[in-house]
């Protein structure tokens, strides 16, 4: 049985409850400023004890994240939790761990994975994150005197010149140590036949979600969170009287306009008006409400997702609507390009995608060239009429 197990609150509607487990433990601590962050992750043993040096630890990873949903910080914690029950697994102490120690939990974890069968890309990923993890959590510990430990001792003397191989050994670098990236996937589109199969047989809202992901490319996060205030900065787009402009709060706080076709406004007004359940206190911004009234969740659409495509015979997932969005668009706006307009295509989709870097959004290149006449289909169906 795991000794270490990691307790997720969520601020801004447990509140109360967090202001209970600091009561219960003595801590003197105002939390209103949680209401600031996505999650607070607590690291607790099986008795229900916190273990406070890592819960410090991931408190300053969510403090400084950008992330508005609080991935970043859920994937450190439970990093934290494999790398704590592996050292209460070997009895080790964390004070007295050492590099070995963690090549030795590299080592073990790598062949966990492939006794799962996991593919090498995937595997790759998860120990190197988990790896790194750890080694940051221990030269944190050094960094900040929190605690000392051999490893702690040797990453901080280290730091921004090791780099993890692919053996698990570290050698030099003129870089910090940083997860390797797996080779890139190349993106899948949902064919048209796919997309009306699968928003026909959707319940509202999620059919209309649906609609919204693979059209405008808006994240799971960023539909659930969709205010009607930022409906109501919506536009046409300059002549053109079928597609609208939309300002809407992207992922890392950015305010970025995105588009959207004029029918897909109409379709959600209309379901405001009409059909949109009476909403529940808390979530009367919110534009998706589930059929009690409460804000959408990310798992809900997810599963509901998964069920509609089990239902029609697809292993689509809900991101692949995204991806059907960036390969369509990147070639409405390759044909824009070759017909005179002053656009960088892949800039321009850069933007659209909410990407932070433009290698996020090269790979559409090549899967542009793959799915040509899937793309054909699916720019008829999404933008040549109503949908």
């Amino acid at each position: 049985m795991s000794k270490y197990s990691l307790t997720i609150v969520h601020p801004s509607s447990d509140l109360h409850f967090l202001e209970g487990i600091c009561k219960d433990l003595g801590v003197k601590t105002h939390v209103q400023w949680l209401r600031q962050v996505p999650v607070v992750c607590i690291v607790m043993n099986r008795i229900g004890e916190v273990h406070w040096h890592s819960t410090h630890f991931l408190a300053e990873i969510v403090l400084k994240s950008k992330s508005l949903t609080g991935d970043t910080v859920r994937s450190y914690g439970y990093s934290i939790i494999s790398w704590l029950n592996y050292l209460e697994l070997q009895e080790l102490e964390m004070t007295d761990v050492t590099e070995q120690d963690l090549q030795l939990f590299r080592n073990e974890i790598w062949g966990r994975a492939s006794a799962h069968g996991s593919n090498f890309r995937a595997a790759k990923s998860t120990v190197v994150a988990r790896v790194e993890t750890a080694r940051r959590f221990h030269e944190w510990g050094v960094r900040t005197n929190r605690f000392e430990s051999p490893l702690g001792q040797w990453a901080h003397a280290h730091a921004g010149s090791m780099k993890l191989t692919g053996h698990g050994s570290f050698r030099r670098c003129s870089r910090p140590l940083s997860a390797l990236r797996p080779e890139q996937r190349l993106p899948k589109i949902l064919s048209a036949a796919d997309l009306k199969k699968l928003i026909t047989i959707a319940p509202e809202p999620y059919s209309l979600l649906f609609k919204w992901a693979v059209t405008t490319g808006l994240r799971r996060m960023e539909l659930c969170h969709l205010t009607k205030e930022e409906l109501d900065t919506v536009s046409f787009a300059g002549n053109n009287r079928s597609m609208m402009t939309l300002d809407v709060l992207r992922k890392g706080g950015r305010l970025v306009s995105t588009y959207l076709p004029a029918p897909l406004m109409n379709d959600t007004r209309w379901y405001i008006h009409t059909t949109r359940p009476q909403a529940r206190r808390g979530a009367e911004h919110r534009v998706f409400l589930t059929k009690n009234g409460h804000s959408l969740q990310r798992e809900e659409v997810s599963r509901v997702f998964r069920d509609c495509a089990d239902e029609v015979g697809s292993k689509a997932t809900l991101h692949h609507l995204r991806h059907t969005f960036a390969v369509t668009v990147l070639q409405i706006l390759q044909q824009q390009a070759q017909a005179g307009a002053e656009i960088n295509p892949l800039k321009t989709l850069q933007v659209l995608m909410g990407h932070s870097t433009l290698a996020s959004t090269e790979i559409y290149l090549r899967a542009l060239d793959v799915y040509s006449d899937e793309v054909a289909e699916a720019l008829d169906f999404l933008y040549g009429a109503s949908i």
